[in-house]
């Protein structure tokens, strides 16, 4: 390569020539230059701290500025066989091989051992404006623009937009071509290959067929098949459509044709369709071959030219004189009932006039849909009879229509014209259908109505006084009836279903009308829906579930949920938060709590007045409320994720303090004793109230959540004294009140008096009991309760 020069040094793999300009290699400091990661050996650069250039010698930095012998580089020489050659100042030199393919190319190469390409397990890729255009692959296949080449390609080419030309010259030219050559012919402008039989054009001068079209072929040496023993056979989609065996049978989708036939046509699903001619076309047919055949579509059957005439297949003559009536002359139009194949029927004669008989056969037109024609016997051999019977489907649309019998013989058609009046008795429910949900369900209740009418349409009808009605489909738990099960025609009457508890689902009941001997019938749909839960969105006081599934209604699984944030409670302790009340037998409840279900608190003891009463009065506190009660043996679940809670007890009132040396000591004021303080009421969505006392302090009322605090008996007031005399001196106190429970705990019981031992108490009332918490959940001992998840406050009674 040169720069500078036009006819660079042969020697030189770069000459660099220039009469004011020099060669400058990379410059850097030394802490740069001793930072480059893994120098080559032979990495020229200039170091601008020693004003000097380096060059590595692969295992250390050389100064060229000092040489190993202490003299400076005298030169640097580039050789044309790639190598370069260092002199010092004291003309020793080192001489390295560059090792590369130069842009300019290489000499002294041998192609046994130089090459351009990987040594190792790596494709080979050849770039140009760094996009890849050529890649050789580690398993031998060449790709251009291919950067994945098919690996059962030795060459790949890949492009959107451009194609492949292969060399263009002459035939005549190629003096020693080889098996499989190909080229692009100039002289005839198409493709030419070179097999066995020498030089091939591809453009038409082959013996092959061409996709558009062959022109200029010979019928007598051209055609499409084998020359060899084998069929000849045509697919489509790679599916055999056709096949000409070697014995000169086709068979069409038949792979192996009868031996015995020039033509086998198989199939499971398909038939062959012959040429459809009206008898115009057909008669416009010039010199007809015998036996050629057609499909008469004016006539509607299957014709072939017996060589004098046409003929209907089956047929052996060309004509003959028939006559064809209806048995019973006047009796040519009926009615036929709309049911599930009803019929009815006529009978057709077909007589000989003259001539040799032929086959007539028999057909109809203009029959309705949902209606079906047959005759005992189509092809008729005069004199002979048929009888013709026309059947109804549900499905076929009252009305009257004319019906075309035709009777066929060759060219000749003789008809017959026959009215058919199609009636129905027009039954209807309406609405005919209705969905209920068993929840709305009563035993022996009413579920729904609707109307039943039938109607008197046409003169088929005429006579046809009253229809009589009635029910099917439906289990013994649904009831039908009618307001009237005779109806004249036309007439309505209600329907009326009522319920014995029938389970969820769809019931088809069919109405039956039967006029006469004729049954006609109409359907109605009943749908019970399982019943849905009652959710309960708002608080409720003393809640009873019986008035959801109770008061008749049926049995079944009930379900109710208590919403979140949903308050149940009791009014006072004598009624729980819930009951079930009685529900129907056989039911099954489940109740979901999302909410809070709370009973009421116990009132708290008042104090025993009347100390010298026999016998004393109550001074117990009362009993917290219930939460839940199972009022019958209906068997419950009940899932909580709320709160369930019994009301707390009431508090007990506290002991009385009395007698004669007291009443003397003390001076009451209040009488011949000191009353204890009552109780506090217990805890419940209802709290309980605090108890009363003529003289000493009262209890406090409960809350919702704790019980109230008794009445304190202080030695003071009216609940007791103190004396200081000088024969004797002492306090005396009347008890205090027991504080209330809170929620699902039971009260406290009241306290006893304080008195000195020289008072006679011997008349005093004891202090009150404190009073039981309610049940959470009250089975009333069915032991058909059962509560999961949240736990439940206060005792339980399943």
């Amino acid at each position: 390569m040169g720069i500078g020069i036009a006819n660079p040094d042969a020697s030189a793999i770069l000459d660099l020539t220039s009469s004011n300009k020099g060669f400058l290699v990379p410059r850097m400091s030394s802490v740069l230059r001793t930072s480059i990661p893994g120098p080559a050996k032979g990495l020229l650069v200039y170091d601008t701290d020693s004003s000097c250039t380096f060059f590595y010698t692969g295992s250390a930095w050389q100064n060229m500025c000092v040489s190993t012998g202490g003299g400076k580089i005298d030169s640097v020489y580039f050789g044309s066989n790639g190598t370069l050659t260092v002199v010092d100042g004291t003309g020793a030199s080192k001489t390295t091989t560059l090792l590369g393919w130069l842009t300019n190319g290489n000499r002294g190469t041998t192609s046994a051992t130089n090459f351009v390409g990987t040594t190792d397990a790596q494709d080979l890729v050849v770039k140009s404006n760094n996009t890849e255009v050529m890649r050789a692959t580690t398993t031998g296949a060449v790709g251009i623009n291919q950067p994945a080449p098919n690996a059962g390609a030795i060459l790949d080419v890949t492009s959107t937009n451009k194609g492949v030309l292969i060399p263009r010259t002459k035939v005549a030219l190629i003096t020693t071509p080889s098996l499989g050559m190909m080229i692009f012919d100039t002289d005839s402008n198409c493709f030419c290959y070179y097999g066995a039989a020498g030089w091939r054009n591809l453009c038409g001068a082959s013996n092959a067929w061409n996709l558009t079209g062959n022109s200029g072929t010979n019928s007598a040496v051209n055609y499409a098949g084998t020359t060899d023993a084998q069929d000849f056979v045509l697919r489509s989609n790679s599916n055999e459509v056709l096949r000409t065996t070697t014995a000169g049978a086709v068979g069409i989708n038949q792979p192996a044709p009868n031996v015995n036939a020039i033509l086998d046509i198989k199939s499971t699903t398909k038939g062959v369709i012959f040429p459809s001619l009206t008898s115009a076309q057909r008669d416009a047919i010039v010199a007809p071959a015998a036996g050629l055949t057609i499909y008469n579509n004016t006539l509607n059957v299957h014709q072939f030219w017996n060589g004098t005439c046409w003929v209907n297949v089956g047929q052996t003559v060309c004509s003959f004189n028939y006559t064809t009536n209806f048995v019973t002359p006047t009796h040519t139009s009926d009615c036929l009932f709309v049911s599930n194949f009803s019929s009815i029927s006529d009978t057709i004669q077909v007589n000989l006039v003259n001539g040799t008989p032929s086959p007539v056969i028999l057909s109809a037109v203009g029959v309705p849909a949902g209606v079906i024609v047959s005759f005992s016997n189509n092809y008729l051999l005069p004199p002979q009879q048929s009888i013709m019977t026309f059947t109804a489907l549900p499905s076929a649309p009252a009305g009257t229509y004319t019906i075309t019998v035709l009777a066929t013989s060759g060219s000749t058609v003789q008809t017959l014209t026959y009215t058919l009046t199609v009636f129905g008795y027009n039954l209807s429910v309406t609405p005919n259908d209705t969905t209920i949900s068993a929840g709305s369900l009563t035993n022996g209740g009413y579920i729904s109505q609707a109307v039943v009418a039938i109607g008197n349409t046409s003169a088929c009808q005429a006579g046809t006084a009253t229809a009589i009605l009635s029910a099917t489909g439906m289990p013994g738990t649904i009831n039908v009836s009618f307001a009237s099960n005779i109806i004249s025609m036309p007439g309505s009457t209600v329907m009326t279903i009522t319920s014995n508890c029938p389970q969820p689902g769809t019931y088809l009941i069919t109405v039956q009308a039967l006029i006469g001997a004729v049954t006609t019938t109409a359907s109605y749909t009943l749908t019970i829906t399982p019943m849905l839960a009652v959710k309960i969105t708002t608080n409720q006081t003393n809640l009873d579930l019986s008035t959801y599934f109770g008061n008749g209604h049926c049995a079944g699984n009930d379900t109710v949920i208590i919403e979140p944030g949903v308050s149940v409670c009791s009014s006072n302790p004598g009624q729980p938060a819930l009951t079930t009340g009685t529900l129907p037998t056989g039911s099954t409840l489940t109740i979901i709590n999302n909410g809070s279900i709370v009973g009421a608190g116990g009132d708290g003891g008042s104090d025993p007045a009347n100390v010298g009463q026999s016998p004393c009065p109550a001074a117990d506190g009362g009993n917290g409320g219930d939460a839940i009660f199972i009022a019958s043996s209906t068997p419950t679940r009940i899932f909580n994720n709320g709160t369930i809670a019994s009301g707390g007890g009431g508090g007990g009132a506290g002991q009385a303090l009395t007698g004669t040396n007291l009443s003397v000591l003390c001076n009451f004021n209040f009488g011949n004793a000191f009353y204890g303080g009552s109780g506090g009421g217990g805890a419940g969505c209802a709290p309980g109230a605090g108890g009363t006392t003529a003289n000493c302090n009262v209890g406090s009322a409960g809350t919702a959540a704790t019980g109230g605090a008794g009445g304190a008996a202080p030695t003071s007031g009216g609940c007791g004294c103190n004396v200081n005399l000088i024969i004797t001196s002492f306090s005396a106190s009347a008890g205090a009140g027991g504080s209330g429970g809170n929620l699902g705990q039971p009260g406290n019981p009241g306290g006893g008096s304080n008195s000195p031992g020289n008072v006679n108490l011997s008349t005093s009332c004891p202090a009150g009991q404190g009073g039981a918490a309610g049940y959470s959940l009250n089975g009333n001992g069915c032991n058909c309760a059962s509560v999961t998840g949240n736990a439940v406050v206060g005792p339980t009674r399943p």
